[in-house]
């Protein structure tokens, strides 16, 4: 059975100058071994995945070789399923180019790619790379899913605070931005906050409900609580409105 549905790739390509020079004993590769350096769900931080819910994942340092080489493929797969877990994995086909003169891509490239994965409430999702390390997880589960938004105007007070959900910028003291949620109910978590914005910054995020007869054991439902999660850059695209 088919598990992954890939539903789209963002790429980012730079395409160097055609060379005058000809290597008659060279002709273009195509190779299925391409290392990428951290493969992990994104925006940082997802604890949850809601069954029927798409998310991203994303590829830094895909290993290329050259800047001008050509991808032919880029895809997750599963490649290990049990009742209660899964493992996916990138797989990624390029075309080597003729010339061996060309800029050698010494970083890598980043991009991202959305899947949709069919997976029982309860089990786990892992995600490796071609070596078999684990880098990242995310637990399947039962939730309705809420976008909830913040519009932080930048001011003295680094925060801006919307019913139970507060929004904290970065400072020097604070580095990072995250966003707070106070007294929420039973089942109730957060998670996916990204923001957009310099002197205006918008932030969206994800509020689930779990199931509670399924995830009565998961930490967000032993009773009222507090949550924070990290915000990260919406560079990706995450589709909230």
């Amino acid at each position: 059975m088919k598990h992954l549905l890939v539903l789209f790739l963002g790429l980012i390509l730079t395409v160097t100058g055609c060379s005058q020079a000809t290597y008659p004993d060279r002709s273009t590769h195509v190779s299925d071994s391409v290392s990428v350096d951290h493969v992990l769900f994104w925006p940082a931080g997802l604890r949850y995945l809601a069954v029927g819910e798409s998310t991203i994942v994303e590829l830094a340092g895909l290993q290329r070789g050259f800047i001008n080489s050509r991808i032919l493929e880029c895809r997750i797969g599963i490649v290990d399923s049990a009742a209660d877990s899964a493992a996916l994995q990138p797989y990624v086909r390029i075309e080597l180019p003729a010339d061996p003169t060309g800029a050698v891509d010494l970083e890598g490239l980043d991009t991202s790619l959305r899947i949709a994965v069919t997976r029982p409430a309860g089990s786990m999702l892992y995600i490796r790379t071609r070596n078999r390390v684990r880098t990242d997880s995310v637990r399947m589960v039962a939730a309705v899913v809420y976008a909830e938004s913040l519009t932080y105007v930048r001011d003295t007070t680094g925060r801006i605070t919307k019913g139970k959900f507060t929004f904290r910028d970065s400072s020097s003291s604070h580095p990072d931005r995250t966003v707070y949620g106070d007294s929420l109910k039973r089942c109730e978590t957060l998670q996916g906050a990204v923001y957009s914005g310099k002197d205006t910054v918008r932030v969206h995020f994800h509020r689930l409900v779990l199931d509670s007869i399924h995830h009565a054991a998961l930490k967000p439902c032993a009773g009222i609580h507090a949550d924070t999660i990290l915000a990260v850059s919406n560079r990706f695209g995450f589709p909230l409105p």
